[in-house]
């Protein structure tokens, strides 16, 4: 006889899980013994290792005993036996079909055999139980129960497709369309993010419709139940209660479902109405506020605590809480499980309308129906999600309001009676203040704010959705006086902040503000949409000199104004405190209290206050001092700059201060860039998920192969716990033996490290012999060790894995072909790596709940680009590095809209042949076609006298010409004179960035004697760019600046530096930053144009990202032809005058990013 056992093994946490199975026995023909539910929950080891078959109607299941922790016990390692008897019993048609076997392990020979095909998992199953290869059925006790609990009346159980459509159908059709609807998840795992798997689903919305528990575990899972509740839960019509938010969205999206339509969250609404509670868990919650339910809920512990069995029919005195899939898949256990589930929901349910009612009670609903946006975390008011996209998240990740102690009451009275600053705590001072702004001479004036935030830092994640407003404070001279504005806990009760609302969004009133992209976003959080924008300090700054070392509120008044009472100090100079240590003294490191803590201290109040005002102060005084030295620079430029009609009226004189530069270009695009954060870009978490499936796929497929070679040429398989990350070890395996020099020390051939590795649950320190390959050394560390960098390994081994035409480089000879495959494998390691680390996994949890990015965009580079934080969309990987396509995740989030992406062809060089005035390189242009083509054959004999003998063309025929048939047969010139053409490409570029002789020879691994013989050749075609390139370096050096196109300035702080070094990288700087500076000039000027044009506004299209030289719209398809014209129009005339070249777009329509590149 030959004996199987038919087994089922999942493991949760490191430990063997045996939920059921089916015992086979072999004869001539086949018997099959089956356990419907074999109640044994925990191994500490395989369960492999634990059955022993005594004959074919019995089995032996050895469990651990529960050991305690004293030394007798210690020492009883025999485990003790539980004996269960199988009943020999004929198998169903529909249990034979449900029952799948995933492997079978033969008792004679120990060794696990796979039978059948594992049937694929619903599209719902997260990626880690796509990997483990679980498949339980639900038993038919278990199905008794549900028909029991169900036959009662007062659960529906939903474990297959078609009750899910029928409930599906019930929740979208009325009346229960229109309400909202309370749901309670159950989680197989209790990490919140990718781990966490849903076993069960529970909705309730009012007695009239009972508690509904869907099953989404073991057949429901292989059924696809969930999956049918996915347009539901996606489509935001639909009102969702939800307790715990964060955790239950996470569980949700691990499903791939992107829940929308949620109201405020019952957790946050009750730490809302009261921060004192010890908990806020639901029992607690369901006490506190509703002690007139009819059902109180019990904790698991209470419900389902069980006692570990340790010899059969003892109990051990340790109470224990089996794991939630174990209490849904255990008959005895599923009836108490699906009432606990369900009845959580119907606790929130009733929770949240409580809540909603008290707070109702205490009057602010009428607050917030008008404040929408900003009191939506109080959770009363339903606002259209497609008014303010981003508040939904804020209010969800903020703090709660306090009850202002008299104390702080009491300094505020004292500081308002001193004179000097006013208090505004209450809706009524709040209105005082703003019938003075509105008010003449304050209502021509502009007036300078500050705002004081909680719940953001600048750098780690963006204001949008995150910065929310405790205090704002304002000045404008001695008409106003400094006034600060409380925003926190009775102000917010009050609406204090909703009294400035008009005045804000009416662009009448002008502001001034320093950092302005910042202080919008956090009111846009509160529901403001702020206009008027009178100034920028932080862009004027920039425009006045753009060599500080740094732009601070401080360190500009610092610098600039000079004004004793004015001068700013920072916080942690004024507000920084002892830490305290576990014994209650003090420590020596100090730290900043949070920015409410040193508002609600009464301690620190009247500091934080003087802090507060005297940035709105500092701001003021910046702004006139900024304003005064920019009108007193004359405005140089290539280009006369008037304004255009959508900046002032037609028939102004033409600008002639940097002020008014300012005020034309600077000033609409600082506002522009503001709007096209607060926009977003859109962001497809799902995919950029298959893509880190497919990335960690192809990732330990690499490893794999890497560590086979390795283990295989050395023939140690300790070499498994080489690290390729460590550079020393990188260093030993590929350059040992080499010896000392001089202070630098040598690498012995074999060298033995230590590693640490987890052996049986313990960490060992386990010994790696590494011996070198004796690769030469090509380049050397600042250290002198050889250089193991990706480049430097790239450069030993070639390209062998290249489908076409592989080569192999020195490595070859030490380490064979398949040592160069390998570590070829290595590099590709390297780059998955990096994509996964710094594009793929970040991306998804930077977007907000509507799926879109809210990036930091910033002009804070010298030449006037864009830089890009929180992510950096600016640094996406290039296109044939982008081997998983990231740019195919942005797209946007309605199948009705699409994407323009609009491209400047090589703007720079057109730029530089403008500047120049270079003959030559315009004739280029004029004629079109391949401009580095053009330039390769201006350069090299051997190729211009090849296209004159028609042997190569400089770029494809086109379709009118009328020796189209011949020309169709002759190759290109990139494609026979590739070399050349890529020289003469990186010439033209190196060029425009001021590289020298010396730089060019690195570069193509030359001398710098055939570098200046190139260069030579360039510039006698173009005299007037080397003619050009002088005259910058003279202005650099004679008025300490260059200019770009429009006359924006970079200051050179080193042209005249005795350091031979700093005034040549100033030289080189002086040549490049008025052409990297003027293709600014032209993309600003053209994101200026798009958006304020009233026809792509009224047609729908908004800007949602610039990147370099690309400027990216999102609008409806309806529109996108008549989109595409006016984008294009407004991108290639974006200044008053033309160019002496014309401006080339690459435009495109598409669904993704991707697809427009």
């Amino acid at each position: 006889m030959n004996m199987r056992l038919l087994i089922s093994v999942g493991f949760e946490n490191g430990r063997a899980l045996y939920h059921c199975g089916s015992f086979v026995t072999r004869y001539n023909g086949i018997k099959r013994f089956y356990v419907s539910s074999l109640n044994v929950r925990r191994f500490s080891s395989s369960i492999l290792e634990n059955v022993k078959v005594n004959d074919k109607n019995d089995v032996q299941m050895m469990s651990k005993p529960n050991i305690s922790r004293s030394k007798k016990n210690k020492e009883e390692k025999d485990p003790e036996s539980v004996v269960l008897d199988l009943a020999e019993t004929k198998p169903e048609a529909s249990q034979e079909q449900n029952l799948e076997q995933l492997g079978s392990y033969d008792m004679q020979s120990g060794k696990m055999e796979t039978e059948g095909n594992l049937r694929s998992l619903p599209v719902d199953v997260p990626d880690s139980q796509k990997k483990s290869g679980t498949r339980h059925t639900t038993s038919q006790e278990s199905y008794a129960v549900r028909n029991r609990i169900e036959d009662a009346g007062q659960i529906r159980i939903v474990d297959t497709i078609q009750k899910a459509r029928e409930i599906v159908s019930l929740l979208t059709s009325d009346p229960l369309c229109s309400v909202s609807v309370a749901w309670d998840i159950e989680t197989r795992k209790d990490d919140p993010g990718r781990k966490a798997r849903i076993i069960c689903l529970s909705a309730y919305c009012g007695e009239g419709w009972g508690r509904i528990w869907i099953d989404t575990l073991d057949d429901a899972a292989h059924d696809g139940v969930l999956f049918e509740f996915k347009k539901y839960f996606e489509d935001p019509s639909y009102s969702k209660i939800l307790r715990k938010y964060s955790y239950d969205r996470a569980a949700l999206l691990n499903h791939g479902i992107q829940v929308k339509g949620l109201t405020p969250d019952t957790l946050q609404m009750a730490r809302n109405l009261d921060r004192s509670f010890e908990s806020y868990s639901l029992e607690s919650l369901e006490e506190h506020f509703l002690k007139d339910a009819r059902e109180s809920q019990r904790s698991m512990e209470e419900r389902c605590a069980m006692l570990i069995l340790t010899k059969p029919g003892s109990e051990s005195k340790v109470m224990e809480l089996p794991q939630s899939h174990e209490l849904q898949r255990d008959h005895e256990t599923l009836a108490e499980w699906i009432d606990y589930s369900t009845l959580n929901a119907r606790l929130s349910y009733l929770l949240y309308h409580e809540l909603r009612e008290r707070l109702e009670r205490e009057e602010l609903k009428e607050k917030k129906s008008t404040l929408g946006q900003s009191f939506r975390m109080l959770g009363a008011v339903k606002v259209p999600v497609e008014a303010f996209p981003r508040d939904e998240f804020a209010v969800r990740n903020q703090g709660v309001y306090q009850s202002t102690s008299p104390e702080s009451y009491s300094i505020r009275k004292r500081i308002e009676d001193a004179g000097q600053i006013r208090i505004v705590d209450t809706a009524e001072k709040a209105r005082e203040v703003v019938a003075m702004l509105t008010s003449e001479p304050l209502c021509n004036m502009a007036v300078a704010w500050d705002t004081e935030t909680m719940g953001c830092n600048p750098s780690e994640v963006t204001a949008y959705g995150n910065a929310r407003v405790i205090c704002l404070s304002a000045y404008c001279g001695d008409a106003l006086g400094r006034i600060w504005i409380d925003t926190l806990d009775d102000a917010a009760r009050d609406g204090v902040l909703f009294e400035f609302k008009d005045y804000f969004e009416n662009p009448d009133y002008f502001k001034i503000w320093h950092n302005y992209s910042y202080d919008r976003a956090a009111l846009w959080n509160h529901g403001i949409d702020v206009q008027g924008l009178a100034a920028d300090t932080i862009h004027m700054a920039r425009l006045w000199d753009t060599s500080l070392d740094s732009y601070s509120l401080e360190s500009l008044g610092k610098y600039l104004v000079r004004n004793a009472r004015a001068s700013k100090i920072d916080m942690k100079n004024r507000f920084a405190r002892k830490t305290l240590t576990k014994s209650g003294t003090e420590s020596k490191i100090a730290a900043v209290p949070e920015t409410h803590e040193l508002q609600r201290d009464h301690e620190t109040l009247e500091e934080w206050i003087e802090y507060s005002t005297l940035d709105a102060e500092l701001t003021y005084l910046l702004h006139q001092e900024l304003k005064s030295r920019l009108q007193r620079e004359k405005l140089i430029g290539n280009v006369r700059m008037e304004p255009p009609n959508w900046a002032q009226p037609t028939g102004k004189l033409p600008m002639k201060s940097l002020y008014d530069l300012y005020i034309t270009m600077m000033r609409p695009f600082g506002e522009d860039l503001t709007s096209m954060e607060r926009i977003g870009f859109g962001l497809d978490p799902c995919a950029l998920r298959d893509m880190q499936i497919l990335a960690e796929k192809d990732l330990e497929a690499l490893q794999n192969r890497v560590y086979t070679w390795l283990i295989d040429v050395t023939r140690d398989p300790n070499m498994k716990y080489f690290n390729f990350s460590s550079a020393q070890q990188m260093q030993q395996l590929l350059f040992a033996p080499l010896k000392a020099k001089d202070d630098i020390p040598g690498l012995d051939e074999v060298k033995e490290i230590r590693v640490p590795v987890i052996v049986e649950g313990k960490k060992v320190m386990q010994p790696v012999r590494i011996k070198g390959f004796g690769l030469p050394t090509i380049q050397k560390t600042a250290k002198g060790m050889p250089s193991a960098s990706a480049s430097i390994i790239r450069n030993l081994i070639g390209n062998p894995n290249r489908e076409v035409n592989p080569t192999f480089g020195v490595a070859v000879k030490k380490i064979g072909q398949d040592g160069c495959r390998a570590l070829d494998c290595l590099l590709e390691c390297t780059a998955i790596g990096s994509l996964l680390k710094t594009f793929i996994i970040p991306l998804q949890h930077l977007s907000d709940e509507m799926n879109r990015v809210h990036a930091s965009i910033n002009i804070n580079t010298e030449t006037g680009r864009l830089s890009s934080r929180r992510p950096n969309l600016q640094n996406q990987p290039a296109l044939e590095k982008d081997r998983y396509g990231i740019r195919k995740a942005f797209r946007p989030q309605s199948s009705e809209n699409t994407l323009i992406v609009a491209d400047y062809g090589q703007l720079e060089l057109r730029i530089l042949a403008h500047i120049s005035g270079c003959k030559s390189m315009i004739d280029a242009f004029e004629k079109g076609g391949d401009f580095h083509s053009r330039t390769a054959m201006s350069m090299y004999d051997h190729v211009r006298s090849a296209v004159e003998n028609e042997e190569v063309l400089l770029e494809k025929p086109s379709v009118g010409d009328y020796d189209l048939e011949r020309k169709k047969h002759i190759p290109l010139l990139k494609d026979v004179f590739g070399a050349e053409r890529r020289r003469a490409k990186t010439l033209n570029f190196s060029i425009a960035y001021g590289k020298t002789a010396k730089g060019l020879a690195e570069d193509w691994d030359t001398t710098i004697s055939e570098a200046k013989d190139t260069l030579t050749k360039w510039y006698k075609d173009r005299p007037e760019v080397q003619q050009w390139q002088n005259e910058m370096k003279k202005m650099s050096r004679n008025a300490g600046y260059v200019v770009t196109i429009v006359g924006r300035r970079r200051h050179m702080r080193h042209s005249l530096d005795a350091d031979v070094r700093l005034r040549n990288a100033s030289d080189r700087s002086s040549i490049n930053a008025p052409i990297q500076g003027s293709a600014a000039d032209v993309v600003m000027m053209a994101m200026v144009g798009i958006n304020a044009n009233e026809e792509l506004k009224e047609l729908g299209w908004r800007m949602v990202l610039q990147v370099h030289d690309e400027i990216i719209l999102e609008g409806p398809r309806s529109s996108k032809e008549r989109a595409s014209e006016i984008v294009l129009w407004i991108m290639e005339n974006p200044l008053p005058e033309p160019l002496l070249v014309d401006l080339k777009v690459d435009l495109k329509v598409a669904d993704s990013w991707f697809d427009g590149k």
